[in-house]
């Protein structure tokens, strides 16, 4: 007998055993199940990261200054997993932005942006991977504004790659690489970086991007999609 899963409404949450998740068809029920946690060295690290973040929140250093990240949080909404907007705290909009900033330039900000909007994300962004070099090839544009700063940057996420018949990817993810901007000329287009998964020709890899600007702001992610070339 063929069992078809039940999908419903936009629930979220855990009711005993039963647990409300997502994917690309809306919301379905699933049985719970505890995380097995191997406590890599990248876990740690991350872990170590995050907490950092939260250490510089709580520091004196910050206490003038959780009143702009509060505000830029009340006028600018994020989009959640199923893609609705969503007003964030102070503290959750801090640490979404200098989780990408610490990536781009290993460092964490402070002030928060005075400019009450997202970065716009790069429509004409692609991606193609070679199984000879083990790079990444990102095309972008050269003009948005982001790759004619200093501080701009283009952060690279890779998702571990993909058998020919898999045709949703949701993560998780691992940094690649960074182009950064400068107000002297935009990067070089396409940038080549090397892959952080090892690839093989066929494969199908999702990589996703998001555009940082000098004042700490970062854009929505956006994802590319291709077949790994020999």
């Amino acid at each position: 007998m063929k069992i078809t899963p039940l999908y419903f409404g936009n629930m979220s949450g855990k009711m005993g055993a039963t647990v409300a998740s997502h994917n690309r068809y809306g919301t379905y029920l699933r049985q719970h199940a505890i995380p097995v946690n191997p406590s890599t060295q990248r876990q740690n690290t991350a872990r170590s990261i995050f907490a950092a973040m939260v250490n510089r929140w709580n520091s004196a250093g910050m206490a003038t200054k959780k009143a702009g990240w509060e505000l830029y949080a009340a006028n600018v909404q994020v989009k959640d997993r199923n893609g609705n907007p969503q007003t964030l705290t102070g503290l959750s909009m801090y640490i979404r932005c200098a989780t990408v900033v610490y990536q781009a330039r290993q460092d964490y900000p402070s002030t928060a942006p005075s400019v009450m909007s997202l970065p716009e994300v790069d429509p004409s962004a692609a991606v193609s991977i070679s199984a000879a070099t083990q790079k990444v090839s990102v095309s972008f544009s050269k003009l948005l504004p982001w790759a004619l700063e200093d501080g701009g940057d283009m952060v690279v996420q890779m998702g571990q790659p993909q058998g020919s018949g898999v045709n949703f990817f949701i993560g998780p993810w691992r940094y690649a690489g960074t182009i950064a901007g400068h107000t002297a000329g935009a990067p070089d287009s396409p940038a080549l970086i090397d892959v952080p998964f090892p690839v093989a020709a066929d494969e199908k890899v999702w990589v996703r991007l998001r555009i940082v600007r000098a004042d700490s702001r970062v854009s929505e992610p956006f994802l590319c999609q291709c077949v790994v070339g020999e």
